[in-house]
């Protein structure tokens, strides 16, 4: 820059006011010229002065540079680096700036205002103006150990996880909140603590829990050692299966009654009232649940039942209604003729049942009602068939019981021709909202513990007790558990392989099990359901009952001899052929097949590795789940065994086969010796 124009940019800048024409570079150019609209200059002197400016920025940011890396350690050797010695102009960073920095602390110390204490200090110090001292959002409030945090080298240097603060935390919290200082005294606390939907909390059984998770998550070794398994009751497996602490067994296996249902009440829920329970948004909150995992548990309106309109409604087949304080749970299955059939209780007994057909029959001019294919709960021979899609009403005196039964609605006409409709049913009925919440409680910290969808939880209790969950509900939800792990399968599904019964009612728009075994699609537009018919399988009677026996030999996957053989399986002392189609041998027939092609085995082949294993009969004990499982595991281990030796059945049984010893005939004889 000449000296000409520096005495021309000093007097701009000096008529402009400014006293560093460097920082002006940092303003756009329109600020600028606003900031310099009222100095009386050109628009060409200001953009002079603009331009000289941005050169003396750049200047300095260039002699910055320079100073830098003048004072960097890595150039002491600059010299014998061959690096041209500065200009003279440049002066030493010592020299410029003296010992300055020996007068300040490092940047790493906890002292230095740019450290990471000085910055949480500040952090602290205005977080604690953003609430009021009594808000429950207050730092101090909800991080109480920050007032008691030294300000030490130490602390700043000591590396500390995430998660041990975050335990230390809570563990200073729940010592404040249950009025005690000693950790182990906390720990026991927690484990028997029901007031809250986390807890309780069993540190050592979530210890050693983790630990078989990471050693045996699919239980593969237990498996393989039934001598050790058999030393644990099904409840301890159960808690090692699942999350399951002592005093979690404890509040799912506690019998409700009217005597008890008050304590167990305040123990579990302390001083909340039973109406913001029953609120479901209450509930969600209470649990920490989402609004479509409460629909899986309940769909009662506390609302509408202060009003008097609480007659609720369905939703996916199940409604949940409180009628004259008493809480009904009602689950319906489907049928395809059938777009709905809704159970509306009404008290004493007393049920309405909505339903819509699919199709339209107007020949068909009388309508009845039969519960479990027996007695008549309506009958109108003079009943005007609706149309295909509208709602009809029955109203149904009495005589519906509580549990599980499967309503039959026939459409008939008086020559005696009718068409029937099966839809199962499970009523459950809590005498009181306080009991009917224990039962919640039980469902909802039982589903968090095992993971499996509620419904899928529903059917496993419900097979083996409905009012209560036992030791033997436990070890059959671990036996579940192990068949869904070992074999991939859905729960229900795990429950027949188990011994339980085929479930009639589906969810989340799906079909029921036993309509996906049976009726998937119907066979010749015609629906299978249970019954009390009886029927012959013997092959030479094949002709008879063949539609009953087709829907079978479907499901079965097997032919009439198939069939048979899977009933002689089923109950070795039955020649005659007789089988009658309920529910429980229905399942048991389905679990045998199941059996057989889950471990790539035919009927035939089944029957033989069970006869060699000396099958019990199994018909004596169809609802022995532990029976059931137990040669369920047996026949996995057989045919692993089998596998693992490259033997099939048939190989085995002329390696097993008797020998006898006799007398070489003369031809043999004469053979022997000339070979």
């Amino acid at each position: 820059m000449g000296l000409n124009r520096m005495s021309q940019i000093k007097r701009l800048s000096a008529r402009a006011g400014l006293d560093s024409l460097a920082a002006q570079a940092l303003t756009s150019v329109a600020a600028f010229r606003q900031k310099l609209s009222t100095r009386k200059l050109l628009f060409s002197e200001v953009d002079e002065l603009y331009e000289a400016a941005l050169e003396e920025r750049e200047a300095a940011l260039i002699y910055e540079k320079c100073l830098l890396a003048r004072s960097s350690p890595l150039l002491k050797n600059a010299v014998r680096l061959g690096i041209n010695p500065p200009g003279e102009s440049l002066r030493d960073y010592e020299e410029q700036f003296g010992n300055r920095a020996s007068a300040y602390t490092s940047t790493g110390s906890v002292s230095s205002m740019f450290s990471p204490a000085a910055y949480l200090t500040a952090l602290y110090r205005n977080a604690r103006g953003l609430y009021p001292e009594e808000s429950p959002y207050h730092i101090d409030k909800r991080r109480p150990d920050l007032k008691g945090v030294l300000l030490s080298q130490s602390n700043m240097s000591k590396e500390v996880s995430a998660l041990s603060l975050s335990n230390e935390v809570l563990m200073t919290l729940a010592g404040k909140e249950m009025a005690v200082d000693d950790q182990n005294a906390v720990l026991e606390a927690l484990a028997e603590f029901r007031l809250s939907a986390s807890t309780p909390y069993h540190h050592p059984h979530a210890r050693l829990r983790q630990s078989r998770i990471q050693k045996d998550p699919k239980f593969k070794q237990l498996a393989a050692n039934p001598r050790v398994t058999g030393l644990f009751s099904g409840a301890t497996m159960a808690g090692m299966a699942f999350d399951m602490p002592p005093e979690l067994y404890t509040i799912l296996t506690e019998e409700v009654t009217s005597e008890n249902a008050a304590a167990l009440y305040a123990k579990n829920f302390g001083d909340l009232p039973e109406e913001y329970l029953l609120n479901p948004q209450s509930l969600r909150r209470y649990y920490g649940l989402s609004d479509e995992e409460v629909t899986l548990f309940t769909t009662i309106d506390w609302e509408g039942e202060q009003d008097g309109g609480g007659e609720g409604e369905y939703v996916d087949n199940v409604l949940t209604t409180m009628i004259d304080g008493a809480v009904y749970r009602l689950q319906c299955g489907q049928h395809y003729t059938l777009g709905f059939a809704w159970l509306f209780p009404k008290g004493n007994g007393a049920y309405e049942l909505r339903f819509s057909y699919n199709d339209a029959h107007q020949a068909f001019k009388a309508f009845r009602v039969h519960l479990n294919d027996g007695g008549t709960l309506f009958d109108n021979p003079d009943w005007t068939p609706p149309d295909a899609g509208a709602t009809c009403v029955v109203q149904i005196a009495s005589g519906v019981p509580e549990g599980s039964f499967t309503l039959y609605l026939e459409r008939y006409r008086q020559d005696g021709l009718f068409i029937r409709a099966p839809i199962a049913y499970d009523v459950s009925i809590s005498r009181s909202a306080v009991a009917y919440l224990l039962k919640l409680n039980k469902a909802i910290r039982l589903w968090r513990a095992t993971g499996m969808h509620p419904r899928a939880l529903e059917t496993i209790v419900n097979s083996v007790n409905s009012n209560n969950i036992t030791d033997e509900t436990l070890q059959l939800l671990f036996q579940v558990q192990r068949c869904v792990q070992r074999y991939g399968v859905e729960p229900e599904e795990a429950l027949v392989l188990s011994g339980g019964p085929l479930s009639q009612s589906g969810y989340d728009d799906n079909q029921s099990l036993f309509d996906q075994v049976f009726n998937s699609p119907p066979l010749n537009g015609e629906s299978f359901a249970p019954s009390t018919t009886q029927i012959n399988l013997l092959p030479d009677n094949a002709a008879d009952h063949s539609f009953e026996k087709a829907v079978l030999k479907r499901a079965f996957n097997v032919d009439d001899v198939g069939l048979f053989t899977l009933l002689s399986l089923f109950d070795n002392s039955v020649s005659t052929g007789a089988f009658t189609l309920n529910l429980k041998n229905l399942s048991a027939m389905y679990a045998l097949s199941r059996w057989a092609r889950l471990h790539g085995l035919s009927v035939a082949e089944l029957g033989q590795l069970l006869k060699a294993a000396d099958l019990p009969r199994l018909a004596s004990e169809p609802e022995n789940t532990q029976l059931w499982s137990g040669w369920l595991q047996k026949v996995d281990s057989l045919t692993q065994w089998l596998n693992a030796r490259k033997l099939t059945l048939a190989s085995v049984e002329l390696l097993t086969r008797p020998t006898f010893i006799q007398v070489a005939s003369t031809e043999i004889s004469a053979l022997l010796d000339e070979v």
